[in-house]
């Protein structure tokens, strides 16, 4: 059946409507005094559907609070368990940085750049506990003590880096720098003449002087000899000997050509570049011997001749010529000029070639008889 009020449907024997509340009439309007008590009660002991509404929605509230309640407890527990795997895999990569070369080092580098000196050397000594054969590891310890002017503790580092390590153009440019930073040009030179990477040649051809080059090689001449000598480089400076002794920055510095006198030479020459730093001694063996001209020519031939005859010598380029008539002649002698008259009588007519070297011929000679 349906209510007479909202027409909702309802059970048999319903007493009330569920929905609107309304009294159900099963019988006619009339009802006697313990009907409408038993009526009354029934109506008292069912709920007002308001109040249910209302204790229906204060439950639903209370339970989507506790439900809220709980989203919020397992959540922050969630990130506090969250936090704390965070922070155990944290500790636990730490801790393997901390244990591992790379972490020492690049903490080595950071105190070094902020000058914590003490803080770097303890980093770079871990770094070494982790690989002692550690070229990097090795000069940066080396550079940490010279940082701190402890230069006497970085050069057998760097150089036994450079010994270990022959191929490492790092370790030796680090070794190159501190040489030269102290002045010792002669380890430089020794360093890098026993370097035989083309790679690090190349790259520090700075600290490297090549010997200059000769325009006469050692050997033995005819001839007065005028030497140049032509640096490797544009900044070379070049000194020499010529008594046989160790040439240095005190010796003769090359300024033009060299002229070597006749007899034996023994040069020795040595370069320094715009660093100071020395090329190898080179030592060259010059023997100088000078010979004269050959004898000169003289026409006519020894004879007979006229008043008007001439007599003429053939002087080679480079020569000149000297004469005189019944005497040996000398440079002091009368220079030949041209043809000469003839003598009358007899004489002798002779002369001498002296060439550019003041080398003089043997003397050549004719007879002339002049009537």
């Amino acid at each position: 059946m349906k209510c007479s009020k909202c027409g909702a449907n309802m059970q048999e024997g319903t007493l009330y409507c569920p929905v609107c509340g309304q009294e159900v009439q099963w019988v006619p309007d009339y009802s006697t005094l313990e009907t409408l008590m038993q009526q009354h009660q029934i109506k008292k002991s069912i709920p007002d559907p308001e109040e249910i509404k209302r204790k229906q929605e204060q439950e639903e509230a209370r339970r989507k609070a506790e439900e809220k309640k709980r989203k919020v407890h397992t959540t922050v527990l969630g990130f506090v368990i969250c936090v704390l795997l965070l922070a155990l895999i944290a500790f636990i990569i730490n801790r393997k940085n901390y244990n591992s070369f790379d972490y020492q080092l690049a903490q080595a580098e950071s105190e070094l750049s902020n000058k914590n000196f003490d803080k770097a050397l303890t980093y770079a000594d871990r770094a070494l506990s982790l690989n002692s054969d550690s070229v990097e590891a090795n000069l940066l310890l080396a550079e940490i003590f010279t940082a701190q002017g402890d230069t006497g503790t970085a050069l057998p580092i760097l150089e036994s880096a450079v010994k270990n390590h022959p191929t490492s153009v790092n370790a030796y440019g680090q070794l190159l720098r501190l040489y030269e930073a102290l002045d010792k040009k002669e380890e430089i030179k020794a360093l890098m003449d026993n370097c035989t990477e083309e790679k690090i040649l190349e790259k520090y051809a700075a600290y490297i002087c090549e010997v200059p080059k000769f325009s006469d090689e050692s050997g033995t001449y005819k001839k007065k000899l005028k030497l140049n000598l032509y640096p490797s480089g544009d900044s070379d400076t070049i000194y020499y000997t010529t008594d046989g002794s160790i040439p240095d920055k005190t010796s003769r510095p090359y300024s033009g050509s060299i002229e070597l006198p006749e007899g034996s030479t023994v040069l020795n020459v040595i370069a320094y570049n715009e660093k100071g730093i020395p090329s190898e001694i080179v030592t060259q063996n010059y023997t100088i011997t000078l010979v004269g001209p050959e004898t000169p020519e003289i026409t006519p031939a020894s004879g007979e001749f006229e008043i008007t005859d001439t007599i003429k010598v053939t002087v080679p380029k480079g020569c000149t010529a000297y004469y005189a008539f019944n005497e040996t002649p000398t440079t002091s002698s009368k220079r030949y000029r041209g043809p000469v008259s003839m003598q009358e009588g007899e004489n002798i007519f002779s002369v001498i070639l002296v060439d550019e070297d003041g080398k003089a011929s043997n003397v050549a000679s004719e007879t002339y008889v002049v009537y």
